[in-house]
């Protein structure tokens, strides 16, 4: 009877796992990318195209969105890469490269500013819009927005989603003078700005669009100069915080940190119902916690938060003292937006500054915590019109990187040997094998007509 009863409990436990199995997604690594092709690109073969287009297919096992990672290299160590390039963030599938292709789908009509004329762009209040030549900060050409008869403005439609984020880069710089560049959006909600000093200023800005309109800007009245730009939408990734709105009655989602007390303020949520209320007890920096950060990956980091009029609202990243934002002690809310790569795997700290006493607090609300990959294509290694060398073997690996930003383990090409050799001017071995047909064809023709002609010569 109680060996019954246990065989009841464990069948009982087993189905509990096997539903629990169906309704708990498990996010986990994309599979290594299958089917490496074509056949002569991963079997060691003698080829002569300089820019091969290598094949494979990528998989995700929940289905998400994914980009790839290929690198190419003359040495089986993939010490010296030749070719190291992130694709765009799209289906998982069939996918290929290209050795020399472009790196991606651009948003801007060019960005790159190596058309010789500005008709890519619009002029807003008589801006002057000429093409440079004389120092761009990178490629052949560069474009000045001079002063016409109002604000600077150089725009292009349609560009932008509104209310998607986007990764914008590339450079600018003022005239050495008074006029300072800007890059934003026609409502605002992407607002880039420089100096103006007359050396180029890089950009790399993470934003939320407010308009579709895209524009160059400039205060001042003398000019700014743009080049290099580029526009990537960046793709919607899993949302880490749980209970980041703070819209549970209770706190059980979050883990109290140096004996602070946490509770749900209804007292002026920033939204909703409820704020997330840290109250100090005996120690210094109470904190409220959830374990979801991992070292090495980037994240997008955004929300509100407040003091009580003594103590300010502070952020602490993976542990390691990495301190992304930090508030003032005013009641009034304060957003926070940050990019911030984790430097060590741990907690999400909610605490606060030290200034404080028992009975001091600060509070949070839409706390928002999500992996960045935005999916912009990128040659680390390489280049566009990049063209292999003769006389050079070379190896290949791909792996498949998805939305959350896990990663798998690389594909190597015919096992690590290497996967093809380049020669010019020495035949591939189909035409190899063609011309040896050839040959002992031509010669088993030319020794059946010297037979023949033999039989056919007169006796003398």
């Amino acid at each position: 009877m109680k060996k019954n009863k246990m065989k009841k409990i464990a069948s009982i436990s087993l189905l509990v796992l096997i539903l629990l199995s169906l309704v708990t997604p498990v996010f986990a690594a994309p599979y290594s990318p299958s089917a490496l092709g074509p056949t002569n690109y991963v079997d060691g073969s003698v080829v002569t195209d300089d820019t091969p287009t290598l094949t494979f297919t990528t998989n995700d096992e929940n289905n998400l969105d994914v980009l790839y990672n290929i690198q190419i290299d003359d040495s089986s160590d993939f010490g010296s890469l030749v070719v190291d390039y992130y694709s765009e963030l799209t289906s998982e599938g069939p996918s290929s490269f290209t050795v020399g292709q472009d790196e991606g789908t651009e948003e801007l009509t060019d960005g790159d500013m190596e058309a010789t004329d500005t008709s890519a762009w619009t002029p807003v209040n008589d801006t002057v819009l000429t093409k440079q030549t004389s120092d761009p900060a990178e490629g052949d050409r560069y474009l000045r927005a001079a002063y016409g008869t109002g604000t600077i403005r150089a725009t292009q439609a349609s560009v932008l989603v509104k209310d998607n984020d986007f990764h914008v880069t590339g450079y600018f710089r003022g005239d050495g003078v008074s006029t300072t560049p800007r890059i934003q959006d026609a409502g605002g909600g992407i607002i880039i700005v420089g100096t103006s000093s007359n050396t180029w200023q890089e950009i790399d800005y993470y934003g939320t669009a407010g308009s579709s309109q895209f524009e160059f800007r400039a205060i001042g009245t003398g000019y700014a100069e743009y080049d290099g730009i580029k526009i990537h939408e960046i793709q919607p990734t899993t949302e880490l915080v749980t209970d980041g709105d703070m819209e549970a009655a209770d706190t059980s989602a979050w883990t109290e940190y140096r004996n602070a007390t946490l509770t749900k303020s209804t007292d002026n949520p920033h939204s909703g119902t409820y704020a997330l209320r840290v109250t100090q007890t005996t120690l210094n920096y109470p904190g409220a916690t959830q374990s979801i950060i991992s070292s090495g990956v980037t994240y997008r980091l955004t929300g509100w938060a407040r003091g009580d009029g003594t103590m300010a609202p502070k952020i602490l990243f993976g542990g390691g003292g990495l301190v992304p934002w930090q508030g003032t002690s005013s009641t009034d809310w304060q957003e926070f937006d940050e990019i911030v790569t984790a430097t060590s795997t741990g907690y999400l700290y909610l605490y606060s500054t030290p200034n404080g006493s028992s009975d001091n607090w600060v509070e949070w609300d839409d706390v928002s915590v999500t992996k960045i990959v935005d999916g912009t294509p990128v040659y680390e290694a390489g280049s566009p019109s990049l063209t292999l060398a003769d006389s050079s073997d070379y190896y290949w690996r791909v792996r498949t990187i998805n939305e959350d930003s896990e990663a798998s383990v690389y594909s190597t090409a015919n096992s690590g040997q290497i996967a093809f050799s380049i020669a010019f001017g020495v035949p591939e071995f189909a035409n190899w094998m063609l011309i040896v047909i050839l040959i002992v064809g031509s010669s088993f023709i030319i020794q059946k007509s010297l037979k023949l002609s033999t039989k056919l010569s007169p006796k003398e």
